[in-house]
């Protein structure tokens, strides 16, 4: 969250409108429904990940999540988003590691799709 103001700046900036966000520590049962296909060795770290309180938001606007998808940056690791984006720029780029297991602390989640961003529309507001 420490960059949160900044993010929303860069949002808002773009068009996108927020209309909604919670500040919470991301429970398991909705990070299973984030990450259904994670592997088990990937829970440990993706718990720890979320162990700390986050903000989680809801945005609206023309092309939503292509334009959501493009500020964040469209690859999973920071180190490999476009220079702009909101992920190399936030996140954190060196992954860490348990066993085997590349992990990437990003600064934003997106969906990649419009069935993915209905998903999460729908976890959101479990939450």
């Amino acid at each position: 969250m420490a960059y949160s103001g900044e993010i929303r700046t860069i949002i808002e900036k773009a068009g996108l409108i927020i209309i909604d966000t919670k500040v919470l520590v991301m429970p398991k049962w909705a990070l299973k429904k984030l990450y259904p296909d994670l592997s088990e060795d990937l829970w440990s770290a993706t718990c720890l990940a979320f162990a700390s309180l986050a903000e989680a938001g809801l945005v609206i606007g023309e092309n939503a999540v292509a334009t959501l998808f493009r500020l964040s940056g469209t690859a999973t690791a920071p180190g490999d988003c476009e220079p702009e984006s909101i992920r190399i720029r936030f996140g954190q780029k060196n992954p860490f590691i348990i066993g085997e297991v590349r992990y990437y602390a990003n600064a934003i989640h997106r969906p990649k799709n419009q069935q993915e961003a209905e998903n999460d529309v729908r976890l959101f507001h479990q939450l």
